[in-house]
């Protein structure tokens, strides 16, 4: 087998192989979306642990196509020099498709989980006013209608004098 052949099929295998493992993402994201909307903390633990695993696994075969870059003679931070050397290696584009989908695919996982921050960061402010109800504490950085401060500065009174 050539060299370009013997390269074309490693990268053809390992792109099929991060496609694969980044659609499992995109889908665990979406069951942490549910999960998250439906205020169901029960299978969240399970999807973090998931997710942790798909991202270790995503970050090998990163790993593993930055060494193809560099048995190529290619600089590994470009990506689109890999995109480029791809359309070399395959004139007829199936591996261009595979990146391009890869990257589709990972674009829409970034996105789905910074919307799923958003969901959390919403969640954990309305715990936080919850909590500030029942413990009669006001709102952090609040002024009365005379000007001053309601917030607790989380200081210690030092005297008067």
């Amino acid at each position: 087998m050539n060299v370009s052949r013997q390269f074309r099929e490693q990268a053809k295998q390992l792109l099929l192989e991060q496609g694969r493992l980044a659609e499992r993402l995109d889908r665990l994201l979406k069951e942490e979306q549910a999960a998250l909307e439906n205020t169901d903390p029960a299978p969240l633990e399970d999807i973090t642990r998931r997710k942790i695993d798909l991202a270790l696994e995503l970050e090998r075969l990163e790993a593993d196509r930055r060494g193809m870059l560099l048995e190529a003679g290619l600089d590994t931070a470009d990506a689109a020099a890999f995109g480029g050397w791809l359309r070399r290696l395959d004139p007829e584009g199936d591996l261009a498709r595979h990146w391009d989908r890869l990257n589709e695919t990972l674009t829409r996982c970034r996105e789905r989980n910074r919307g799923n921050g958003r969901i959390i960061q919403l969640q954990r402010r309305h715990v936080e006013s919850a909590l500030r109800v029942l413990t009669g504490r006001p709102q952090a950085g609040t002024y009365t209608p005379q000007g001053t401060s309601t917030g607790d500065r989380g200081g210690r009174d030092l005297g008067s004098a």
